[in-house]
């Protein structure tokens, strides 16, 4: 019992410390970010809302969600999520993260290709996707808000897709790819 008690009073007292550590410009640090990412985990652009979720003197944490449409293999919507670790002070940061893109593609057919035809038919094939992602970059980001930048390497794997008339693909491999945000943060 006496070695309970004296590990609370410990860890009560060293988040007592850290507490202190804290200064007030980072308890004043804008919270909320929107920005337009080019390349990054959702391909080709996303515009996204990011949220710091935790704020230390030189740790912090944000969650970011994003939406981008794309109009290749007939076109679609991916909806990226993304948690990160903001480590640094003032307003540089290294950005380390992972997430997940979720995809809902279309993919148009025709049946018949002729349209004099009264069998003549058009439509979707409509098909879902999960990836995964990551990031290692940088960050700039001022406290009192206003512009916001990163630029990182972002690579990305399939973890599942059902494309129309292929096989469903679990895990295809990593692709290495690079995102530019710009935006601004409040």
């Amino acid at each position: 019992m006496k070695n309970i008690l004296t590990i609370i009073c410990f860890i009560f007292a060293f988040s007592l410390s850290q507490a202190q550590e804290v200064s007030e410009d980072t308890l004043q640090m804008a919270r909320n970010s929107l920005f337009v990412e080019l390349g990054g985990n959702a391909g080709l652009y996303s515009l996204n809302y990011d949220r710091l979720l935790h704020r230390g003197e030189w740790f912090h944490t944000s969650a970011r969600a994003g939406i981008s449409g794309y109009w290749w293999n007939g076109g679609g919507i991916a909806l990226p999520l993304e948690f990160n670790a903001l480590i640094g002070t003032n307003r540089h940061f290294l950005e380390v993260g992972t997430g997940f893109m979720f995809s809902y593609g279309y993919e148009s057919t025709i049946y018949n290709k002729d349209p004099s035809n009264p069998e003549y038919q058009y439509g979707y094939n409509l098909y879902p996707g999960l990836h995964a992602s990551g990031r290692l970059g940088y960050r700039f980001q001022r406290p009192e808000g206003g512009f916001f930048f990163r630029a990182a390497y972002t690579p990305y794997s399939n973890i599942w897709s059902a494309i129309p008339g292929a096989k469903r693909s679990l895990f295809t491999g990593v692709w290495h790819w690079f995102g530019i945000s710009v935006g601004k943060s409040f």
